[in-house]
């Protein structure tokens, strides 16, 4: 962060604070050199069979993992056990209510 204090039209300190990245203390490369160092970099060649089998690989965007897979798995299993016992926990309230309408009007009482 760089603060600095300019004087504006009516000589009036104004600060200013700008936001810079973090720079190395090492020389900047010029676009030559940029090019020399591309030129000396070796071309990148697909692994060979037995590297690939001792890599990890990394699914892609559209591929699911086993892990996801359970984690989701047992998501759906806990959203599923929730909604039921809601439902039945609504069902049984809606069964007391009737029971309990039932017997006011067998005993002719009103709400």
């Amino acid at each position: 962060m760089i603060v600095t204090n300019k004087p504006d039209s009516r000589n009036q300190a104004v600060t200013t604070t700008t936001t810079q990245p973090i720079t190395s203390t090492t020389p900047k490369a010029t676009n030559a050199g940029l090019a020399a160092t591309k030129q000396q970099e070796p071309p990148q060649t697909a692994p060979s069979a037995a590297n690939q089998t001792n890599e990890k690989q990394v699914p892609g965007p559209n591929q699911i993992t086993k892990g996801t897979k359970e984690r989701a798995e047992h998501a759906k299993a806990f959203i599923e056990s929730k909604y039921s016992k809601l439902k039945n926990d609504e069902k049984e309230r809606k069964e007391a209510w009737d029971m309990l309408e039932n017997k006011m009007v067998r005993l002719n009482l009103s709400e």
